[in-house]
This record gives structure tokens, C-alpha cells and sequence, in this order.
């Protein structure tokens, strides 16, 4: 099981800096991205086309950026 989840957070997790999710939110692009983020991504599209942009995949930038301005003032529109 621990390894199973090891091999899930390679690819899933937000806080390993060399997981696969965190490269593609770093650089924008993968090369030969995991079946199972394909996947994901596939499913969360379809989420948004189903609430009509509501569910948002690409909304981790925007999150860091309100993270790193809590308990100051809140970013711009820019």
C-alpha cells in the first residue's frame, strides 16, 4: 500500500517539487505526462464544461498567489 501511494504522490503531489503535477505547474508542458494524470485532466475538463467554467482545474497560480498575500492585501486583477 505505501508503495502504491509513493507511486501516486510521485505523479499527484502538489508538495513534491519532482512529482508530475508540480512540474507542469512549474514549466507548463510535460513531455510524456503519466496515464493517470491524462486522466485526471481529462476528467477535470470535463468538469468545468459541465458547471460552465464553476470547477477549475488551472486554479492553482491564482491560489499560490492569494496564499502568499494572506495577512497582507490581496493581489490585483493583474
Amino acid at each position: 500500500a505505501f508503495k502504491e501511494l509513493d507511486a501516486v504522490e510521485s505523479v499527484l503531489s502538489l508538495y513534491r517539487e519532482t512529482s508530475a503535477i508540480s512540474e507542469l505547474n512549474r514549466t507548463g508542458l510535460l513531455e510524456s505526462p503519466h496515464p493517470w494524470l491524462k486522466e485526471i485532466l481529462r476528467v477535470a475538463n470535463g468538469l468545468s464544461l459541465a458547471t460552465n467554467g464553476a470547477f477549475d482545474v488551472t486554479i492553482q497560480p491564482l491560489y499560490q498567489a492569494y496564499a502568499k498575500a494572506k495577512g497582507r492585501r490581496l493581489p490585483t486583477a493583474a
